[in-house]
């Protein structure tokens, strides 16, 4: 730990003064409802949406957007309930390196919100 750290970021054991509470609170809140619409989805849905998503990717040969790839898989027959239902399809095939984010890029579904993911097969 740099004791000469003008900021005042940490105490004089070394830990940090930052609050992580909220960020906490909101991190369980997220990974709750993430887990609910998995729930709600199906396994059936999560299981064609899990093979389908990387071997998608690959044939293209290009990075798509989430947007793209939640049109590609509705487009072949694979659909939940709620598009949300993609999220833990997209974090599993993260984890598990069948894909990988490569940046973010314009929304076209949504107005006045955050880019949305690029993602490209491995």
């Amino acid at each position: 730990m740099n004791k000469n750290n003008d900021d005042n970021n940490y105490d004089d054991e070394g830990q940090s003064k930052f609050n992580f509470e909220p960020w906490s609170k909101a991190a369980r809140g997220r990974d709750e409802g993430m887990d609910r619409v998995e729930k709600n989805s199906g396994q059936k849905f999560q299981d064609a949406a899990y093979e389908f998503l990387p071997a998608y990717l690959k044939r293209i040969g290009q990075p798509l957007s989430s947007e793209d790839l939640t049109d590609a898989c509705k487009n072949a027959g694979i659909k939940p309930h709620n598009d949300k239902a993609f999220g833990p399809v997209i974090l599993r095939l993260m984890r598990n390196k069948k894909i990988v984010r490569v940046g973010y890029g314009r929304r076209r579904k949504a107005h006045l919100s955050y880019g949305c993911a690029i993602y490209r097969a491995l």
